[in-house]
């Protein structure tokens, strides 16, 4: 499936994503699906299990966090400072820098989150899932 974003174009297939380069270079990595920083410079994918970011200057491909339950959606926060993602149950903000220098906060806590966006000024995070007896749209007030 297509992957759009940052001015670049890229796909997923099998299990692999695949970037096209300024120079019509193809950059091959693993993962299920992405999202490339507002200023296309950076992509961030995840296989299910961890997120990666692949720095498209400098041509790296660092292990963000690993989680052992599945990464189904990520979104790029803060003006690309941060890495809001869900998975098992829950949303979860992790600094995008360093894996070493990093912090993660746990947004919210669910039953089950099956989607998620931020808003255009990311100031809230609206999340389809299910909450107790509650099922539908959940909002998220973030700062």
């Amino acid at each position: 499936h297509p992957i759009s974003g940052g001015g670049r174009v890229s796909f997923a297939s099998d299990g692999q994503i695949y970037l096209l380069g300024p120079s019509r270079s193809v950059t091959e990595i693993p993962g299920q699906d992405g999202v490339w920083s507002a200023d296309g410079s950076r992509f961030a994918h995840w296989d299910g299990l961890e997120i990666r970011v692949y720095d498209a200057a400098r041509g790296t491909d660092d292990l963000l966090t690993r989680i052992g339950t599945g990464i189904t959606e990520a979104a790029w926060f803060k003006k690309d400072a941060i890495i809001v993602y869900a998975g098992g149950g829950t949303l979860t903000a992790t600094e995008s820098g360093q894996p070493e220098s990093k912090s993660q906060t746990t947004l919210a806590t669910m039953d089950a989150i099956y989607g998620f966006c931020l808003t255009s000024n990311s100031d809230q995070a609206w999340i389809v899932g299910k909450l107790g007896h509650g099922e539908g749209l959940f909002s998220l007030k973030l700062k």
